[in-house]
C-alpha cells in the first residue's frame, strides 16, 4: 500500500491490515524525499524453540549467497539483492533532468535508505509499452543531481548494478518533435516582347520570284524569233 499525504510534519497516520494473521507489516515514509520513519511490525507470535538445559547450542556457518527480488507493487521496478532484509519501493514526485532527458519510469524510493548491498545487486525497470528502446538508461539521485548508471537494454527491460538503495528512475531521451518550414515563393513577373513580323519583299517589276521575265516587243517590218539560233 502506498500513498501521499499533505499535512504538518508532527502527524499521525494509521494502517488497516485485515487477512493477515502471521507476518511481518513495515511502514516506511518519506518527508521532503528524506526517510522519517521506517517501522517493521510482526503480526502473529511466532514459535521459538531453545535448546535443552546442559545441551550445547551448535554454531552455524554464515549462509551462502541466497538472491531474493522485490518488486514495486505496480510492478514496472524490481530489485535482486543478497543478504538483506526487505526492499520497499516508494513512488516520489519527479526531479527535473538535464542532458535532453526525462523520466519514462518512476523515480522510486528504495527504502529502507542507506542500506548498503554487499555483493552488489541489480535494479531492474520494464520498458514500457510503446517507448523507443534506443538511449534509454537508469539513473540515481542525490539530492538534485542525477548519475547515470552503466545499464544494460534488454528485450523488455534495462538493468544496472546497486550497491546502496536510494532513489532510481528509468529515463530516456526527449523525444525531438518535427519542424515544418514554410517558404513564400514571390512569383516573377515575366514580360514577353512582341517581334514585329519582317516586311516581305516585293520582287523588281517585271520579275516574279526570282525568275526573270522575258518580255516580247513586236516591231512593224521586223520578224523577231525566241530561241537558240539554229
Amino acid at each position: 500500500m502506498t500513498g501521499t499525504t499533505q499535512g504538518p510534519e508532527d502527524s499521525e497516520i494509521s494502517f488497516v491490515v485485515e487477512g493477515l494473521t502471521a507476518g511481518t507489516i513495515t511502514i516506511a515514509a518519506l518527508v521532503n524525499g528524506t526517510q522519517a520513519l521506517y517501522k517493521s511490525i510482526p503480526i502473529g507470535v511466532s514459535e521459538s524453540s531453545s535448546a535443552g538445559d546442559g545441551m550445547p547450542v551448535a554454531t552455524t556457518a554464515p549462509p551462502p549467497e541466497q538472491w531474493n527480488t522485490f518488486t514495486s507493487a505496480d510492478g514496472p521496478v524490481s530489485v535482486t539483492v543478497s543478504h538483506s532484509g526487505p526492499i520497499g519501493f516508494l513512488k516520489v514526485p519527479p526531479v527535473d533532468v538535464t542532458w535532453e532527458m526525462q523520466a519514462i519510469s518512476g523515480p522510486y524510493a528504495l527504502v529502507p535508505q542507506d542500506t548498503s548491498f554487499l555483493p552488489p545487486g541489480r535494479i531492474e525497470f520494464r520498458i514500457p509499452s510503446g517507448a523507443p528502446r534506443d538511449g534509454l538508461v537508469i539513473a540515481s539521485l542525490d539530492r538534485e543531481t542525477w548519475t547515470i548508471l552503466s545499464s544494460t537494454i534488454g528485450n523488455t527491460s534495462v538493468t544496472a548494478p546497486v550497491t546502496i538503495s536510494g532513489t532510481y528512475a528509468l529515463l530516456g531521451p526527449v523525444p525531438v518533435l518535427a519542424t515544418t518550414t514554410t517558404t513564400a515563393v514571390t512569383p516573377i513577373a515575366t514580360t514577353f516582347e512582341e517581334t514585329p513580323p519582317s516586311p516581305r519583299l516585293q520582287p523588281p517589276r517585271g520579275q516574279v520570284s526570282g525568275v526573270p521575265r522575258i518580255s516580247s516587243r513586236f516591231v512593224p517590218g521586223v520578224q523577231s524569233r525566241c530561241g537558240n539560233r539554229q
